[in-house]
């Protein structure tokens, strides 16, 4: 009898009881998923009213600082020397920290999702932020003129953060005159080729890099998704309050070797690749930047 009871417990009663706190764990995770409502406190980086099981909304729910690296550079690149602009600012997350670097000037928060939208102004209560103004969608231009960055008339933009999930060469179109203008550091998120596919999403990623290389950008530091841009030049402006083209955008736009160079430099590819005539590009320097002036 001993022994049934035993073999009983190990058969049904044992693999039961495990079965039953499996669930009992997947049904408290995904409750808490679900019911991720609270104001998290993540000391220095600021408080935040969060809602759902994004991965966003998960890593603060937990405590855990998103995107890091991005903070990193807002942090090293930020000091109160101009207006910065946050494009998909979510929840606000980090258009706290550009605010706070940004002091005296203005941080401009650009958010479509209306309900979104209520949980970054909180955000911005929450962590008594007087220096943010808060706009709604950007649409392509020829959608509509009035609701892209250049028709926001900013002035003095020295940092710019996209993370609009494949709207980048829409949003940078957009922005073209205040990037030429301005020249600002531009953090930008590009998905890979297969998500931006696979989300609808017609332009490459090689598509965003040439257009930053046509702007006059370096090769930029990269972090998974995350591209940081430096600029080549400072934007010289005349009497007339124009923008004029720096030698340096001269020798970018003319100049297709050290174009191309300067997307090997990116991509490790061979350097003997055809550029955009269909030639190839023998006689590439070997430090295309060097070439360029000092642009401090």
């Amino acid at each position: 009898m001993r022994h049934k009871t035993k073999r009983l417990l190990i058969r049904v009663v044992f693999p039961f009881l495990f079965i039953i706190s499996g669930v009992i764990f997947l049904c408290i995770q995904v409750a808490k998923e679900k019911d991720c409502n609270i104001v998290a406190d993540l000391g220095t980086l600021g408080r935040f009213r969060i809602y759902g099981g994004g991965y966003l909304q998960q890593n603060l729910c937990h405590g855990q600082p998103w995107e890091p690296h991005v903070t990193t550079w807002i942090d090293q690149l930020v000091h109160g020397q101009g207006n910065t602009i946050d494009v998909g600012a979510n929840i606000g997350y980090h258009t706290v920290s550009l605010a706070r670097r940004s002091i005296p000037h203005k941080t401009h928060a650009f958010e479509s999702n209306p309900s979104t939208r209520v949980y970054l102004y909180e955000n911005i209560l929450l962590n008594n932020l007087r220096n943010v103004e808060v706009h709604g969608a950007l649409l392509p231009e020829e959608e509509d003129p009035q609701a892209t960055i250049d028709a926001a008339h900013i002035d003095n933009v020295v940092f710019i953060k996209i993370d609009c999930g494949g709207c980048e060469q829409a949003v940078l179109l957009g922005a073209s005159d205040t990037i030429r203008r301005y020249r600002p550091v531009i953090e930008l998120e590009i998905w890979d080729d297969r998500t931006r596919a696979a989300n609808g999403v017609h332009s490459t990623r090689q598509d965003i890099l040439d257009m930053l290389f046509e702007f006059g950008y370096r090769p930029p530091q990269v972090h998974g998704w995350d591209y940081l841009f430096l600029p080549l030049s400072i934007p010289i402006v005349d009497h007339t309050g124009q923008f004029q083209p720096s030698k340096h955008d001269l020798m970018l736009s003319h100049d297709r070797a050290v174009l191309q160079a300067l997307q090997d430099v990116m991509c490790h590819s061979d350097p003997r690749l055809p550029d955009a005539s269909g030639s190839l590009t023998h006689l590439i320097h070997p430090d295309p930047l060097a070439r360029l002036p000092n642009p401090m």
